[in-house]
């Protein structure tokens, strides 16, 4: 086996100091000779070892220890390979520690108290701004805007009572029941009569067929035609109509003179009175036309055409016009008259009723503004619920925070162990473990040979075989990841 296993077998083999005590010289020449060795050498030098210990199990383990030092020894200067990838795993987890470290004290720092902040700003400032504006609004409603509203039908109310107990200051001067009656019959014949000539003239002016020969009551016919429905029912439903229509034309210009009257609209009232007198002036000039052409028919002389000149100058033009306008005007007056009589008998009732219109109109306002509480309250809880949804994606927010930084923290713990780890395995020599398990496996065949060979009992090389498997797995222990 050479000068490998003449060193390992120099004086003192009984204690692994053995190797310690010798010289420098010596442990180097041990590791060029163990370098060296083959599985065969390996094996004869457990048989020989085993001669000396007589195959112990103790002089098996100084025996390990030994050459476990040896190769230790050997593998000093092959530390910067066999380490480096531990050197580069711990730089990265260095680099990973940092990284989560930063995320820590961000998360602790910054995200979590601004999350925190946010949630106390709604909670302390948000919410209660809310309250205080729609408390504010429905303070004003509750105590200036409606007592003001309820004052004002107090008010009401009173003034009320006073026309009831005191009609005659509203009243003025007491209208007579007498003239009001008066008034009732003179409108009510003047409209008769105005109905009648409106249709009989118009009638005339329109549909009538004079015929070709005319007697001295043609103009009086004309005004006042007996049968000018009758006649107008045989025309047509059309010119029934319109006859029966035309009058109401004239009686609404005579409600129009009143109110125009009542309001001093002058200008409006003379238009009035022009449009009505130009109007019967064409039914007029209608009329006596038509008597005039039969007269011309029927005149042995001869007569002109017939013109305005000439109507203006013809009686019958001016009997016909004040038999409706000047009528008409008449009618105007008295209705004027009626409505204010029947005003003044009413005008207490009227006054009553615009005071309950205007409690009625107040009360809607009062209503309102109970409206607008509920409103202004609806629209705060609905604020409030926006917040309160904001605050609950805020708390989630920083729930998911304290949950990142929960793992985070885990995984900073990780790397913090896997670092202290590799320092560990940094700090001790290593070894090759496939080979060196190989070397003492086959040491060990060499050992349980001589065992063998002495008939020594299968019990005391399992024991010895058991030894051997602690020891690598101690060694693998000691190197492993």
């Amino acid at each position: 086996m050479g000068n490998f296993l003449k060193n390992l077998l120099k004086n003192n083999t009984n204690s692994v100091e053995v190797i310690n005590n010798n010289s420098t010289n010596q442990e180097k020449n041990l590791n060029s000779e163990t370098e060296k060795a083959t599985p065969i050498e390996m094996e004869e030098f457990g048989y020989e070892q085993a001669k000396k210990f007589k195959g112990d199990m103790i002089g098996l383990t100084i025996n390990l220890q030994k050459l476990y030092y040896i190769f230790k020894r050997k593998y000093e200067k092959e530390q910067s390979e066999l380490k480096a990838p531990y050197v580069e795993e711990k730089n990265q987890k260095e680099i990973e520690f940092s990284a989560i470290q930063a995320s820590i004290d961000f998360l602790n720092e910054e995200k979590i108290p601004e999350t925190e902040r946010k949630i106390q700003n709604i909670k302390e400032n948000k919410i209660p701004e809310v309250e205080q504006i729609a408390k504010g609004k429905i303070e004003k409603i509750t105590q200036t805007d409606i007592p003001e509203q309820e004052n004002k039908i107090d008010k009401l109310k009173d003034e009320k009572k006073y026309i009831i107990a005191h009609p005659e200051e509203f009243i003025g001067e007491k209208p007579s029941k007498f003239a009001f009656i008066i008034e009732i019959i003179l409108l009510t014949f003047l409209t008769i009569y105005l109905f009648v000539f409106y249709s009989s003239a118009s009638y005339s002016a329109f549909f009538k067929d004079f015929g070709k020969t005319i007697d001295e009551m043609a103009t009086w016919n004309a005004i006042f035609d007996p049968q000018a429905v009758a006649n107008a029912i045989n025309a047509g439903i059309t010119e029934l109509i319109f006859i029966l229509t035309i009058p109401f034309v004239f009686l609404g210009l005579g409600y129009l003179l009143h109110k125009f009257q009542e309001k001093k609209s002058y200008i409006k009232l003379l238009s009035v009175f022009v449009f009505a007198f130009l109007f019967d002036s064409l039914l007029a000039y209608e009329i006596v036309e038509k008597i005039y052409s039969i007269k011309k028919l029927n005149s042995f002389e001869n007569m002109p055409e017939y013109t305005l000149n000439i109507a203006f100058q013809d009686i019958n033009f001016w009997i016909i016009i004040f038999s409706g306008f000047m009528v008409y005007i008449l009618w105007g007056f008295v209705f004027d008259y009626f409505i204010n009589t029947y005003e003044k008998f009413d005008i207490v009732r009227v006054k009553i009723k615009e005071k309950n219109d205007e409690i009625k109109l107040i009360e809607e306002k009062i209503l309102e503004l109970n409206n607008k509480k509920e409103q202004i309250n609806n629209n705060a809880e609905e604020e409030k619920q926006k917040e309160q949804e904001k605050i609950k994606i805020l708390e989630d927010e920083k729930q998911n925070f304290v949950s990142e930084l929960s793992s985070k923290k885990k995984d900073l713990k990780t790397i913090q162990s896997r670092i202290i780890q590799l320092n560990d395995i940094l700090s001790k020599i290593l070894v090759d473990i496939v080979e060196t398990r190989q070397w003492f496996w086959d040491f060990f065949r060499g050992w349980a040979r001589y065992m063998k060979e002495c008939e020594l009992s299968d019990v005391s090389i399992n024991i010895c075989q058991d030894t051997v498997v602690k020891f690598l797995e101690k060694i693998e222990t000691e190197n492993r990841l």
